[in-house]
């Protein structure tokens, strides 16, 4: 599922990455609000890293996390958050952690339901949370539903909506991202096949588009100003599309080679091109300008090629 994640996987796990970001780290480091950071790329504009660690050098703590989970850690000031699933209990879980000492401050079930079908790579809290230092935002899958729900910093549920149904054999792992009032979803699945807008304040649909193609897709979007408009780019539906994600209008979409991706896109300011990759059944690399309109012929394509392309891993 969110395969391309660093993962973090918790039979006896401790957090390594967030202690990290303490040694050596100026007194005022960036968030890591969401999946890839704030940018949503995997980029950092902190300077001075640490490059360094073991099983003991370099490390500020070590907590044990209850549960199972492949999600993804995010950072905001002093707290660290993340999800997890304890299985005999069939629970997910949100934490809340103290990113100075690793303290668990506390923990929340968002949901507890029957475990799903899944693929063994995957887990059963694979979506990275996301917040805007104010509320943690999560999904989670309950039975045939896709779960959205919306936490204060002291733990508090603040709502909790199912915008949709879901079907996949390999599992749920489709995380969240925000941009100015809403929180969206992209959910590619072999039942519904959609993607939606809900409020932040409280969870109602904003706006919600069905996709035309069932796929198993795992990619997350990026939302970014290219080519003169904001756009939402989405890798996966046998196609990259790009929409409005004020309105869910799409302005363009170029087809793709397979059905499933799960690689996140990328955009690169210097060429002005957007770059991701399809992941099965072939693995494509494209390079797409993104100032087209409708849909756009593969032949209009910067470039494309297969080799070195990926299957999981993000550029």
């Amino acid at each position: 599922a969110q395969m391309n994640s660093i993962r973090i996987c918790r039979a006896l796990a401790v957090i390594v990455s967030a202690a990290c970001l303490l040694v050596g780290a100026p007194a005022r480091a960036e968030n890591w609000p969401a999946w890839r950071g704030p940018r949503g790329d995997g980029t950092s504009l902190d300077k001075t890293p640490p490059v360094k660690w073991g099983a003991t050098e370099n490390i500020a703590w070590k907590t044990p996390v209850p549960g199972l989970g492949h999600s993804s850690p995010i950072v905001w000031d002093d707290r660290i958050f993340l999800t997890t699933a304890l299985t005999e209990s069939q629970e997910r879980a949100l934490l809340s952690l103290d990113r100075k000492t690793g303290r668990i401050l506390w923990q929340q079930t968002v949901l507890r339901a029957p475990l799903e079908a899944k693929n063994n790579e995957n887990s059963y809290a694979s979506s990275t949370p996301t917040t805007d230092g104010q509320r943690v935002y999560v999904t989670f899958l309950d039975n045939k539903d896709v779960l959205a729900a919306a936490y204060d910093f002291s733990g508090k549920q603040l709502w909790l909506v199912r915008p949709g149904g879901f079907k996949s054999q390999w599992g749920f792992s489709h995380t969240p991202v925000l941009f100015e009032d809403k929180m969206i979803i992209v959910c590619d699945s072999k039942g519904e096949n959609f993607i939606v807008a809900l409020s932040r304040a409280d969870g109602r649909t904003l706006w919600k588009v069905q996709r035309d193609n069932p796929s198993q897709s795992y990619s997350a979007p990026l939302i970014r100003e290219m080519a003169g408009r904001v756009q939402m780019i989405v890798s996966g539906n046998k196609a990259v599309t790009s929409y409005d994600p004020r309105t869910g209008k799409m302005l363009w979409r170029v087809e793709a080679s397979s059905s499933d991706s799960v690689v996140t896109p990328v955009y690169n300011e210097r060429t002005g091109l957007v770059l991701t990759s399809s992941s099965w059944p072939d693995k494509v690399l494209m390079a797409i300008k993104p100032d087209g309109q409708g849909n756009i012929p593969r032949e209009k394509l910067a470039w494309s090629t297969k080799n070195g392309a990926p299957y999981v891993p993000s550029p």
